[in-house]
């Protein structure tokens, strides 16, 4: 399992090729393509999919069962390449950038880059998307020499327009992008319309610590969670429920898009299946998987003194006062029951009192489809940098968890009185 989320991780750099990666992986196991501009005729019991945008994703297998609906990310903090390039600087020329969500900058320095995303090209038929990774190191963005800047170690604060430029060339054309751009692709440049291209750390995810007890990758947050989620609504057995995977876009920048999490692109989906509408959400739930805080131990005074959750101690259940996170007590039954019965470790997660959550996938979908539905993350060290930690044994946790969610059936016998059926 880890060789294969390895792989996923490592041939993911942008949300555009988690997706077709994803896509790859369900056609492999017969789903079978949709598209939301068409009429659907779904056979029962049958596989399927849609995309948005290319960058989001939506499966499920059609059945008039209540809906178990698990929701992750493909995009992760990067840089994105903005539509002028270049800036050329005393010969040498840097590639112009802005950030892409919240990100830890000072771990992108003096590391090998490359650029992926999706390039629109003029054809005899109209315009074409087609999705590139160059695939080899073209930039790098280099720290300042402590010699010139003996305060960095005091605390600098980067400023990303000044200090986060990579260096691409020194023959003082402002050129060149393009034109790899082009050749990853397989058209000429002079076909090229536009592109949405990214940054992305060309490090390799690896196993390290004393017993190879560590995941270290980039964009651990959140392609470790699409790829077990995946597999598990892959793997699992049919239920008498109707089983949906969604993979979204734009989750580090709101969710606002077509495509994230905060548009009706779930909604859609789903009221389009086949069985009544309101009955399938209410006796179904979500379960919202991205990244957990994991406790650091060179920042005790960082963590709640008690609710705190440990790399290779278990899926971590999130819970927020304010609803940050979507856990409620009776998400937390049904959910650390579900899991109970499978085998795997629940650890529980609150933020310290003084220091406010983000809002998850779970809170932005839930104000388009009420259903019920809990927070739940692999812990993790570092989130947002460029290079990630996490812990091996929890992989087999989510793994447990996420697979008997799919094989559960929750017969709601009243409001907040649920029987757990598992197959």
């Amino acid at each position: 399992m880890i060789n294969q989320l390895f792989k996923y991780i490592n041939e993911s750099p942008t949300a555009y090729h988690a997706v077709k990666n994803a896509t790859d992986i369900l056609e492999a196991e017969g789903f079978t393509r949709l598209d939301e501009g068409e009429d659907w005729a779904l056979e029962e019991g049958k596989g399927y999919y849609i995309t948005r945008s290319l960058s989001s994703l939506i499966a499920f297998r059609a059945h008039s069962g209540p809906f178990m609906i698990t929701a992750a990310h493909g995009d992760s903090p990067c840089f994105r390449i903005k539509q002028h390039p270049y800036i050329k600087k005393e010969g040498c020329i840097t590639i112009n950038t802005e950030r892409y969500g919240g990100m830890i900058l000072s771990g992108w320095l003096d590391r090998p880059l490359s650029a992926a995303g999706q390039a629109l090209f003029r054809t005899a038929d109209g315009i074409t998307a087609k999705l590139f990774d160059i695939r080899r190191e073209i930039a790098v963005i280099p720290s300042l020499a402590i010699h010139l800047n003996r305060e960095v170690n005091e605390g600098y604060k980067y400023n990303a327009q000044k200090d986060m430029l990579p260096l691409f060339s020194s023959d003082g054309e402002e050129s060149g992008l393009n034109a790899l751009i082009c050749e990853a692709c397989g058209e000429k440049e002079s076909a090229l319309i536009s592109c949405d291209a990214f940054l992305y750390n060309r490090q390799p995810a690896c196993i390290f610590g004393k017993k190879g007890e560590f995941i270290g990758a980039p964009r651990l947050d959140d392609l470790e969670s699409a790829y077990i989620a995946l597999r598990s609504f892959i793997d699992a057995a049919p239920a008498e429920n109707t089983p949906v995977y969604c993979l979204f876009d734009n989750e580090e920048v709101g969710s606002g898009t077509r495509q994230g999490a905060d548009s009706s692109f779930l909604w859609d989906t789903l009221s389009r299946l086949k069985g009544n509408y309101s009955q399938k959400l209410a006796s179904g739930m979500l379960i919202s998987i991205d990244n957990a805080h994991a406790f650091h131990p060179n920042y005790p005074e960082k963590y709640d003194p008690a609710d705190r959750v440990f790399l290779n101690g278990g899926v971590a259940l999130k819970h927020s006062a304010n609803r940050k996170y979507t856990t409620d007590a009776l998400s937390d039954a049904l959910f650390s029951e579900i899991a109970k019965k499978a085998g795997a470790r629940v650890q529980h997660f609150s933020n310290r009192s003084d220091v406010p959550g983000g809002s998850t996938l779970g809170s932005i979908s839930g104000t388009h489809v009420s259903i019920c539905s809990a927070d739940i993350g692999f812990p993790q060290l570092a989130m947002h940098s460029a290079f990630e930690t996490a812990g091996v044994s929890d992989v087999e946790d989510m793994s447990k968890a996420v697979k008997a969610f799919y094989q559960t059936v929750l017969i709601r016998k009243t409001d907040g009185q649920y029987c757990i059926m598992s197959r």
